[in-house]
């Protein structure tokens, strides 16, 4: 493991695609939902996507009429090289290969939108990729990410046998209860929260932000849900064996191979039990960072939209939840 990015050094694009359930229909409706909104704000024509992968988001953005010019950056070459080769070869899509906690890749104020969303997780030292997305964004840029929500997500992080309202049958939460004893270390099982990177659900970013000057606002009218059916087979495979998630790489290989050898054991004696009550629903909710000083003296919101009043004044964003 080195000290850069997980996913440039283990999970493949292929991996990651098939554990991180975004459609290609519902990233372009997750993007064209903040780009109604943030253009009520301001006029959109750059945007980087910081740590872009194979490209999801990118996706999201070509897919609406009203794309802006987009740069791709990731520290892996594989990853871009996974990307759709329609997306590599768009006159509106630049791709790079890069460390993003280098600061000097891009000028101040070079994006109207810099995206800081999964590489925050993963990466070591993401403090310095929210310092840099800051510089690039400039005083007018918005930050965007968004805020993931599944039982599966829950179950990674060592939560599923107390997250409320979760789909597991108790078939299900036995295989994870086995699967947590099996990973813990030194008698505890909290490190599965734990990241390289910004813990999951962590608020740390927004302190940092808000700290910054900036406001925090979370676009639910552009929230999007889905769902998926999977069964025990995916999560052993898919999930499990390709250790497929960052907090999986914090234990040993050992430890980890055994415990992979604990769940299969006891899976293989109930072949054909559903895990699931019904499919594995995933939840994906835009949230902006827009700068403090701004030429915004209003805010209206009407019905789930913002509707922004432009005036020559400098004036603070409010925190609204929508």
């Amino acid at each position: 493991m080195s000290n850069s990015n997980l996913f440039g050094d283990q999970i493949s694009p292929v991996v990651f695609r098939e554990t991180r359930v975004l459609p290609a229909n519902i990233s372009a409706r997750l993007i064209g939902g903040v780009l109604d909104e943030i253009s009520l704000y301001k006029s959109i024509r750059t945007v980087l996507d910081v740590g872009c992968g194979c490209g999801r988001m990118l996706e999201g953005f070509s897919r609406n009429s009203a794309s802006p010019k987009i740069t791709g950056i990731d520290i892996s070459s594989t990853m871009l090289s996974a990307i759709p080769k329609q997306l590599q070869k768009s006159n509106n899509v630049d791709l790079m290969s890069g460390d993003c906690r280098k600061r000097n890749i891009f000028p101040s104020s070079s994006f109207d939108i810099v995206i800081v969303h999964w590489i925050l997780n993963t990466t070591v030292g993401w403090e310095s990729i929210i310092e840099n997305a800051i510089f690039w964004a400039g005083p007018s840029g918005i930050l965007l990410w968004f805020e993931e929500d599944s039982s599966l997500y829950d179950a990674v992080d060592g939560n599923a046998l107390r997250t409320p309202g979760h789909t597991w049958t108790p078939f299900g939460i036995e295989m994870w209860r086995r699967w947590y004893m099996s990973l813990r270390e030194n008698g505890r099982s909290e490190f599965l929260s734990e990241r390289y990177g910004l813990p999951m659900k962590s608020q740390q970013r927004e302190q940092i932000l808000e700290s910054a000057g900036y406001r925090i606002i979370k676009l639910t009218s552009a929230k999007q849900t889905w769902s998926k059916s999977i069964d025990t087979a995916w999560i052993v495979d898919k999930i499990l064996k390709k250790r497929s998630f960052s907090n999986f790489w914090k234990v040993s290989d050992e430890r980890y191979n055994n415990a992979v050898e604990d769940v299969i054991s006891f899976v293989s004696r109930y072949a054909n039990t559903p895990i699931l009550a019904d499919r594995l629903l995933f939840q994906s909710t835009p949230v902006i960072a827009i700068p403090c000083a701004t030429s915004v003296s209003e805010i209206e919101i009407k019905g789930n939209s913002l509707i922004y009043r432009d005036t020559n004044a400098d004036a603070c964003l409010q925190p609204i939840m929508v």
